[in-house]
């Protein structure tokens, strides 16, 4: 049985394809600012990816993130 893309895949796919400047472009169209410049490739790949599915599939809840930030400090 044939299983085709869905649309966020092809759109995670082209995002491999592109070079820091085009991931720091797509950065600023999602987040409104500009990439921190400390931030290598492949870390720019996985935050707008992460951001891309958590659009269309939604994000962590409130009290998951509070968790989360308690847990780093």
């Amino acid at each position: 049985m044939a299983c085709e893309d869905t649309p966020l895949e092809v759109e995670i796919a082209r995002l491999r394809g592109l070079d820091l400047a085009g991931l720091q472009a797509r950065w600023r169209t999602m987040f409104g600012r500009r990439a921190p410049a400390h931030l290598p490739k492949h870390l720019l790949l996985r935050i707008v990816a992460y951001r891309m599915q958590a659009e269309v599939h939604g994000d962590l809840d409130p009290a998951s993130v509070r968790a989360l930030d308690r847990l780093a400090k």
